[in-house]
């Protein structure tokens, strides 16, 4: 009995030293990530304000934006306005309702002018991944700009995502995304997690030119790239 409970407060000891190690080491860790990824994003953001004075004014490229949506009926509309207000000039404009339940399709199309380059198609429920490699068949922009169908673009983000394929080495552009609906504790949390774990990040990951994922919501990628990889895939 001696012996089992020598063991017992022994194994117990080890387990707690272990947690409390493991524990403070996840902190430490945390904070010097923290750290070093907010001198890079500090770099990163001064680079930038002279890689602005860089661009050439006046530079366009054929731009075509593709917006999948499902059950979108309630915000499409807004979304496509606010594509129409880009002072930038957008050369088709693809909308693919992907087999929404609700009249997405209809609100899509009410929402439009009589013009040709604006275009709304349906198909049958497969997901965000067919719906927009469906839309891209119908592109003839050398470059495609992607959102979500309740995302609002400012005037000028279309411009500035375009103005860095001035350089034939950029295959994607990662847009910033912002949280538009702060009017509550949980919308100020998500638009506080969107600065630090999205924007944040991807200015120090840019810095090491290692950026992992160009976020649907606002990116723009090169026609040429993005068919060489394939389209979006499903997983």
């Amino acid at each position: 009995l001696v012996g089992v409970d020598h063991w017992v407060f022994e194994s117990n000891y080890f387990v707690q030293r272990t947690l409390a190690t493991l524990f403070s080491l996840s902190i430490i860790l945390g904070i010097s990530r923290q750290v070093f990824m907010g001198v890079l994003a500090l770099l990163q953001r001064r680079r930038e304000m002279k890689r602005d004075a860089l661009f050439v004014p006046g530079f366009q490229i054929g731009v075509s934006v593709v917006i999948a949506a499902y059950n979108e009926e309630k915000v499409i509309a807004k979304t496509i306005q606010g594509l129409l207000q880009s002072d930038y000039p957008i050369k088709e404009i693809i909308v693919v309702d992907d087999g929404s339940k609700d009249d997405t399709f209809g609100a899509a199309k009410g929402a439009i002018p009589d013009s040709p380059s604006i275009k709304v198609f349906r198909k049958e429920n497969g997901g965000k991944a067919s719906a927009l490699n469906y839309g891209i068949q119908h592109v003839t922009g050398d470059v495609i700009v992607g959102l979500d169908a309740d995302t609002v673009f400012a005037s000028d983000t279309i411009g500035k995502l375009a103005r860095h394929f001035q350089n034939p080495k950029v295959g994607a552009v990662a847009g910033n995304v912002r949280v538009g609906n702060i009017n509550n504790l949980l919308t100020r949390w998500q638009a506080l997690e969107y600065i630090t774990s999205q924007n944040f990040d991807r200015r120090a990951y840019d810095l090491m030119n290692c950026i992992t994922v160009v976020p649907g919501a606002v990116g723009a990628w090169r026609r040429t790239a993005l068919e060489q990889a394939g389209g979006y895939t499903h997983d």
